[in-house]
This record gives structure tokens, C-alpha cells and sequence, in this order.
């Protein structure tokens, strides 16, 4: 099967700092998920930016969809990222003055490939967004509402909808539940692992709350020099 992700001696810091963390080795197949865990500045959000492209590894492999991500260029990672990856930001990173809609259809609207899965999977990316908003549990009168009107609980899965949009290959996910209660928290994974089957997508989740380590197919500590995954 395909990895999704494949790394192994891995050195990440950014520039002009320490090293953050070094990480043995990991692999992910394609449609499986990865918790990754770890104390207050042990390098989740950092390890997250190594595999958007966003932050390059200072030494080892890392080949993220089949792309070696050390050795493209910034615009290419840049490229990959849009049209391969949905991305669940801590804090949402929602455009609040538009609507509920326009901000799921951003990624259709911005790169082909997004809009051909779309059209592909649902016949259009309207039909596809709708759809996801209502197996999210965003209710159709909030639509059309500008996103800063919702809830915190609504924006987190607006923000959702948009990451699953056009077929993505790979989910990354920056603690997408730290403003839930346990109820909604445990609904909310549910629905992510839901949607990211049917999507057939990789999913990996940062957060600090170990108990949610049991849903994933692989589990990462990072805290320690050479993490290696569960």
C-alpha cells in the first residue's frame, strides 16, 4: 500500500534555533491516522509544519504523499499542499466576513485538482460542501451567515469541511478539539474519522489529551530525542 507518510531520522528546528526534536522513524499508509501527543513545546504544531511543507527538516527523510519534501522547492510544497492537503488550524483560520459556504468552497475555488475530486466524488463542489456542512452538523440556516457569527463549536467544523473538500490525500489536524466539552469532543472525532473514510484520506491529529490516543490507527510521543511511532 501507498505511504502517506515516510520518514525516518528526522531533525526539525527552525532557523536560527536549537533543535526542536529528532524522530526515528514513521511510517503511515494511505486512509490510515496518527495521533501525535507530547508535553507543552515538544515540537507537535513544529512536526505539523514539517509535513504541510510549511517547515523543512535540517537532516533525514521526509516523503510526504510520495513527494520528497526536502528536496522540492518551497513553491512546489506550496503547491502540494493546496491541492493534496486539508488542514484543521488550531484556531480555525476561518475568513469571518464571508460566508459559511464560501469559506468550505475556498479550497475548489483556489486549485483545480480540489474542484475536479469535488466534481468527481459529488458532481459539484457546491453539492459536495452542503453535504459535508450537514454529516458535520452544521444546520442549512447557518449557510449563508458570515462565519464569525457562529459558535466556536460551529467554526470548528466549518474549518473541518473545508480541510475534507476536492478529496484530499492527507488531513492534518492542530488540536481540533481543545474548545470542546467531552461530549462534543468524542462527536466531533467520530465525524472526522467518518468523513476522512469516505474521503479515503490520511488523517493526523495533534492534541494534548491522551485519551483520545485509542481511536487512531498509530500513535506518536514526541518529547523524547528519537520518537518512533506506536
Amino acid at each position: 500500500m501507498t505511504l502517506a507518510l515516510d520518514l525516518e531520522d528526522l531533525h526539525v528546528g527552525w532557523a536560527g534555533q536549537d533543535e526542536l526534536f529528532a524522530l526515528a522513524n514513521l511510517r503511515l499508509e494511505k486512509g490510515q491516522s496518527l495521533f501525535i501527543s507530547g508535553s507543552s513545546g515538544s515540537g507537535k504544531t513544529s512536526l505539523l509544519s514539517v509535513l504541510s511543507g510549511v517547515l523543512v527538516a535540517r537532516k533525514g527523510r521526509c516523503h510526504v504523499l510520495g513527494y520528497d519534501f526536502t528536496a522540492l522547492a518551497a513553491p512546489a510544497r506550496d503547491q502540494v499542499r493546496g491541492e493534496s492537503m486539508g488542514i484543521i488550524f488550531q484556531q480555525f483560520n476561518l475568513l469571518g466576513f464571508m460566508s459559511v459556504l464560501d469559506n468550505v468552497l475556498m479550497p475548489t475555488r483556489l486549485f483545480a485538482r480540489r474542484n475536479e475530486g469535488a466534481c468527481r466524488l459529488y458532481g459539484s463542489a457546491f453539492k459536495q460542501a452542503q453535504s459535508l456542512l450537514e454529516q458535520l452538523g452544521v444546520a442549512p440556516q447557518f449557510w449563508h451567515q458570515a462565519a464569525h457569527q457562529l459558535s466556536v463549536g460551529q467554526q470548528q467544523r466549518v474549518a473541518a469541511a473545508r480541510a475534507f473538500m476536492g478529496e484530499p490525500m492527507l488531513v492534518l489536524a492542530d488540536e481540533p478539539t481543545s474548545a470542546l466539552d467531552d461530549l462534543h469532543r468524542d462527536r466531533f472525532l467520530e465525524l472526522l474519522a467518518s468523513v476522512g473514510g469516505q474521503a479515503r484520506a490520511s488523517l493526523v491529529v495533534v492534541s494534548h489529551d491522551q485519551r483520545l490516543a485509542n481511536r487512531f490507527d498509530q500513535r506518536l510521543v514526541l518529547g523524547r530525542l528519537a520518537g518512533t511511532s506506536e
